[in-house]
């Protein structure tokens, strides 16, 4: 890493776009097209972003983090998203990022809740049809939110069904082993739910991506949290329960993955789109991303299958105006 990172506390996320993603223009951009706003959660108010495209018509694509991430890490993708015309919201789950008041003290179930607020409030503030991009563990959290509230387009990028029965059991350390120690967690979670423990526990940063840089940074990011509370651990760990099978799914969908993904193997987003019934979708394989992309030629090899996903939709090509 070339010297320290300039930015600290509530204002960590510009580091990445200043070291990562093209520097003071990009940070110029954000200031000169984001309005800055908040949605309000079961609790309190979270933080919230958004980004006018072309025109109110054209879609919206709401940028759905994972579990252990926030909102503005993704304004870089939300601006190169907003250069195609396409409308973007980013946000904070509750909490996540600038929730300063519950940092790493969360459940699955409060996400999906705060998600479904964010898809309303897309459907208020723009006219044209809805997209949730879910990031990682935010493409099951974008689907668990569908089954509540209708979205017109899901995609997911380096996203795993995380209630995969070969998933738990293979990429996870205790292996067959690994529904007694859920049950164990769940039950120290109930007597002792804001314990702490660290982050590390259950997500490895050295396997983001392949800048090591990038992951130290990520690691030490205030914004993130160095630890989570046992029922927030609990919850990421067993919570994703679909009601809907992938294959009930009515929606157009697209799954995408990086080869050279060390966080969560490409095979199993492959399973998912292969359990996906007679919609429009399609799986795009990625090559030398990672599990997200570090640079801005990477980001906008991630962003182009999304592109081309809308523009050949029937939606797509009425709001995007190809």
């Amino acid at each position: 890493m070339s010297g320290p990172l300039p930015y600290s506390g509530t204002e960590y996320w510009k580091n990445y776009l200043l070291r990562w993603y093209g520097g003071e223009e990009t940070l110029r951009q954000w200031t000169r097209h984001v309005r800055e706003s908040t949605y309000r959660g079961q609790h309190r108010t979270h933080a919230l972003d958004l980004y006018a495209g072309a025109s109110p018509e054209r879609p919206v694509i709401i940028l759905v983090p994972g579990s252990v991430s926030y909102g503005r890490l993704f304004a870089y993708p939300a601006l190169l998203l907003r250069e195609l015309g396409y409308n973007v919201i980013t946000f904070d789950f509750e909490g996540c990022g600038l929730d300063r008041q519950g940092l790493g003290d969360y459940t699955l179930e409060a996400h999906v809740k705060n998600l479904v607020d964010v898809i309303q409030r897309a459907r208020q503030e723009f006219k044209g049809p809805v997209v949730t991009f879910g990031l990682s563990f935010g493409g099951m959290t974008s689907y668990l939110a569908a089954e509540r509230t209708p979205v017109d387009v899901m995609a997911w990028y380096a996203c795993v069904d995380p209630s995969d029965r070969e998933f738990i059991q293979t990429e996870f350390s205790p292996g067959k082993a690994m529904p007694l120690v859920v049950s164990l967690f769940r039950g120290l979670a109930k007597l002792m739910p804001k314990v702490r423990v660290p982050v590390k526990a259950f997500l490895q940063y050295s396997r983001l991506s392949d800048s090591a840089d990038f992951n130290d940074a990520y690691g030490k990011d205030p914004l993130v949290g160095g630890s989570c509370t046992l029922r927030a651990m609990v919850s990421v760990m067993s919570d994703y329960q679909k009601s809907v099978p992938f294959g009930a799914a009515r929606f157009p969908f697209l799954v995408m993955h990086d080869r050279q993904d060390r966080m969560f193997p490409m095979k199993y987003s492959r399973k998912t789109y292969e359990q996906l019934g007679d919609i429009p979708k399609a799986y795009v394989e990625l090559a030398g991303q990672g599990h997200w992309p570090t640079s801005p030629e990477g980001m906008k090899a991630l962003i182009a299958p999304l592109d081309t996903f809308l523009q050949g939709l029937p939606l797509g090509a009425r709001a995007v105006g190809t």
